[in-house]
């Protein structure tokens, strides 16, 4: 569903590309690219005025819902990061590595939650006057609720992220354990090696299902989203605007 509403502001936007066609507006859009590709940067803009229903869309509802979207890509991206490790020549602990990607997951899994909330709130408050508004808050908020329970498992009782006691593991601790002692050259090394890596496979593996299970969760909850976005706010795939607007 996140597709479909970018395929909905897609439509919304064709002015953007329709206003580039003017001579005027041609010329000075290949003189910022040609001063971009040769000089490798340009202090011309191209200057477009906005209708009030323009200005909605570029300027409220695009850039959040292009905030939504990059979240929710780099999480399925951390995803293909962990499942391989590029790094056998430059020292970097396999624990590290995991570890690092495992964090941003997490903190990029927070941003998210909190770009749905901001988005869904700004659509709110743009269509308060609207007939669709009483409906359309009493979905979103109980949706809001979900997502809050939701994020809420990320955390124990005590305010500890449960990801960083999954990292205390014990297995993620004989992984740790094995670089100690393959990192200060131990005689075994050659042995050690082979279990390290079995380990380590173990903890990807693992790490790789986690992740993999609450990409499934966090699609569904975006579809949910989306849905009631597209429910209340389009017709005929094209944007509804506030009754303020004019169209």
């Amino acid at each position: 569903m996140i597709q479909e509403f970018g395929r909905v502001l897609a439509k919304e936007l064709e002015f953007l590309i329709e206003s580039t066609r003017t001579s005027e507006n041609r010329t000075k859009l290949g003189e910022i690219i040609r001063d971009n590709l040769l000089n490798g940067e340009s202090n011309s803009f191209l200057h477009l005025k906005y209708s009030v229903k323009q200005q909605f869309i570029v300027e409220k509802v695009f850039p959040k819902h292009h905030e939504i979207v990059i979240s929710y890509d780099k999480l399925t991206n951390i995803l293909v990061f962990i499942s391989s490790f590029p790094y056998r020549n430059k020292r970097i602990k396999k624990s590290d590595f995991i570890r690092y990607h495992i964090e941003n997951y997490f903190q990029e899994k927070y941003i998210l939650k909190n770009r749905m909330i901001a988005f869904a709130k700004i659509l709110l408050r743009v269509y308060k006057s609207d007939f669709r508004h009483s409906n359309y808050q009493k979905e979103i908020e109980e949706l809001f609720s979900t997502l809050k329970d939701f994020f809420k498992e990320d955390y124990e009782m005590r305010g500890k992220h449960v990801h960083q006691e999954r990292l205390k593991s014990k297995k993620f601790s004989r992984l740790t354990l094995f670089e100690m002692l393959l990192y200060n050259e131990s005689e075994e090394k050659e042995f050690l090696s082979q279990y390290y890596d079995k380990v380590y496979l173990e903890v990807r593996a693992d790490w790789k299902k986690i992740l993999i299970q609450d990409l499934d969760r966090i699609k569904e909850i975006l579809d949910d989203y989306y849905n009631l976005i597209i429910k209340y706010l389009v017709d005929e795939n094209r944007l509804i605007y506030p009754k303020n607007i004019k169209v």
